[in-house]
């Protein structure tokens, strides 16, 4: 119905919106005006959706309707670099010529909750309409980056990707996030990396060579081993699922290397350099170990008595979450690893080195199904 005279709703819907902005920066501590907020951005979500709808009754050509939209997605833009700007503890300024969400290099730039989850979440919900419409293998040729270059700078898809693509890590950075936040943006990422001609896009961005280059835990809290614990006081998800969340994670992250590398001996210095991390922990793990007896000799009473063993370097559960969230984050990536260049790959790295460490972790936690059999 949006569409029908989509040029009345988009005055409409642009001047709702800057009056909400308006109150939304001068009130302090509003829930009733963030509240409005978050609605609108969930209906403006809802009409960038519709664009795929074809009427024929619609008088406005489709090139116009991609000029609307422009002004819809600038708007929604500004209030995204206002969010982030207002969780890092910045000065807003009037500049609106340019947005620049940059990747944090230290975590204490990253407040510890977002300033506004509602209004994250509809942020999400809004690219994720326009990613559908406007961005993908099937994205459409449209005159919206005229209006997102008039006003921010922006010029093409490659760009407003980089954007957005930020955002979603500046998410994984946060040192406390709450379920939703945290599903909605691996969702989203998950969801980028889909497709042939959306890998090949996001390859090459600098955020994601970025990302390739530094996926630690000091970098995104996200993936640290006791991640579980830093989620809000009314956490509904269970620790399963949460670490559920990596494998998902890594395999978005998976599916852009197989586009990224080519797994041969030139590539072999890179690969290394992204497995670091991996191996860090996998070395970790095999020193802890050392410290347990030898399994091999054991009856099923000398089992049963595992539970009091107390080694110095690392607690149980200490270990039980180190070894969950390297395997979460392998299985990802196996999942993505379709070529057999990429799984010889893998299967080397593992192989002998590191699959000592998953049969001995599997003799210490044998009476732990979020170990052995994770569902």
């Amino acid at each position: 119905m949006s569409r029908l005279d989509y040029k009345k709703t988009c005055a409409l819907l642009c001047t709702c919106f800057d009056d909400l902005a308006q109150q939304y920066q001068q009130a302090v501590n509003s829930e009733t005006v963030e509240r409005r907020f978050t609605f609108l951005i969930y209906v403006l979500g809802c009409v960038i959706g519709a664009r795929g709808v074809t009427l024929t009754s619609l008088s406005i050509p489709t090139d116009d309707q991609d000029l609307f939209d422009g002004e819809l997605v600038v708007r929604v833009l500004q209030l995204m670099t206002y969010i982030q700007q207002k969780t890092a503890g910045e000065t807003q300024t009037n500049n609106k010529n340019g947005i620049n969400i940059a990747i944090t290099t230290t975590t204490d730039k990253i407040g510890s909750t977002p300033y506004s989850e509602r209004l994250e979440l509809a942020v999400l919900f809004f690219f994720e309409q326009f990613r559908r419409q406007y961005i993908g293998d099937h994205g459409r040729s449209n005159k919206i980056y005229q209006v997102l270059f008039k006003h921010l700078g922006i010029v093409d898809e490659e760009q407003l990707l980089s954007i957005f693509i930020k955002k979603l890590f500046t998410n994984l950075q946060y040192s406390t996030i709450t379920d939703k936040l945290i599903e909605r943006t691996v969702g989203c990422f998950s969801d980028l990396s889909q497709g042939y001609q959306s890998v090949r896009r996001l390859v090459k961005l600098d955020p994601i060579q970025y990302f390739i280059n530094n996926h630690t835990q000091d970098l995104f809290p996200f993936l640290h081993h006791s991640s579980t614990t830093k989620r809000s006081n009314n956490s509904n998800i269970s620790a399963s699922s949460w670490s559920r969340l990596r494998t998902t994670f890594y395999a978005a992250v998976g599916r852009m290397l197989m586009h990224e590398f080519r797994y041969d001996e030139d590539d072999d210095d890179r690969v290394e350099a992204f497995m670091k991390p991996f191996a860090n922990h996998s070395n970790r793990l095999l020193q802890i170990f050392k410290e347990f007896p030898d399994f091999t000799a054991f009856n099923v009473a000398q089992f049963a008595t595992m539970g009091q063993f107390n080694p110095t370097m690392a607690s149980l559960d200490e270990i039980q979450s180190l070894i969950i969230g390297i395997v979460r984050d392998l299985r990802g990536l196996c999942s993505a690893f379709v070529s057999k260049q990429a799984y010889a790959s893998l299967f080397d790295w593992l192989y002998p080195s590191y699959l000592p460490l998953f049969l001995k972790a599997l003799y210490v936690f044998y009476d732990r199904s979020d170990v052995y059999n994770p569902l």
